[in-house]
C-alpha cells in the first residue's frame, strides 16, 4: 500500500470500503474523460509536438539534404502548412 487514505471522513458514509476500489475508480474515471475529449487532448498533443522541430530532427534533414542535394519539404497536416527547409 502506498499511502493511507481515510475512507471515512465526517460521519459520511463510505463510498468505497477498501483502498483498491478507490484506485478503481479512479482510473475508471480517467479512462472515461480520456475517451470523451479523446479528439481534444490528441490535437493539443499534436500541436506541442510540432510547434517546434527538435534538434536531433534538423540535424537529421540537412544530413540528408547535404547528401542528396535536394530541396527538403515538410507538411504539418494539423496547421496545414508546407514549408522548405
Amino acid at each position: 500500500m502506498i499511502g493511507v487514505i481515510y475512507l471515512y471522513h465526517m460521519g459520511r458514509k463510505l463510498k468505497y470500503k477498501t483502498y483498491d476500489e478507490q484506485l478503481e475508480a479512479k482510473r475508471r474515471w480517467r479512462r472515461e474523460h480520456y475517451h470523451r475529449n479523446k479528439k481534444e487532448i490528441n490535437e493539443a498533443r499534436m500541436r506541442r509536438y510540432y510547434k517546434n522541430l527538435k534538434e536531433k530532427d534538423i540535424k537529421r534533414m540537412y544530413e540528408i539534404k547535404s547528401n542528396l542535394n535536394c530541396k527538403f519539404l515538410r507538411y504539418n497536416e494539423y496547421t496545414n502548412e508546407l514549408k522548405e527547409y
